[in-house]
């Protein structure tokens, strides 16, 4: 496990999640980015498509007061590894990539965790015409 300190001149880890640790950890047979903060009790972010663990910068600050939040890049987003699906497409299949995210979990020491999954912005559009 790769952790990386904050990046000078770049707002994005010291203003928008700050007090939150970005790691690089191996899990599934990729590198999974990871941006985590907080103590207490497991929260896993998962971000929607096309968004990466950013989307969560208003959310997660908020929870990391009570719980460790997780916040990971799926892979083929990101930072993290974007592998070959192959032909058939599976290396991205939401199986795969549940698996890439338990394996992180594990990898941080934690084999209970509550999650949540953005909804895509689509589902939120109310029905053409009405």
């Amino acid at each position: 496990m790769l952790v990386n300190p904050p990046i000078a001149g770049l707002c994005y880890y010291g203003c928008m999640l700050s007090g939150f640790t970005r790691e690089r950890i191996d899990a599934n047979g990729i590198s999974i980015n990871v941006v985590r903060g907080g103590a207490g009790p497991a929260v896993l972010l998962l971000h929607g498509y096309p968004q990466t663990h950013v989307m969560w910068h208003r959310v997660a600050p908020a929870l990391a007061e009570g719980f460790t939040v997780v916040c990971p890049d799926l892979r083929g987003y990101g930072d993290s590894a974007k592998p070959s699906g192959g032909g058939d497409h599976l290396g991205y299949s939401k199986r795969v990539m549940a698996m890439d995210q338990v394996e992180v979990m594990n990898a941080l020491g934690f084999e209970r965790f509550a999650r949540h999954r953005a909804r895509s912005r689509r589902a939120r559009r109310p029905p053409h015409g009405a």
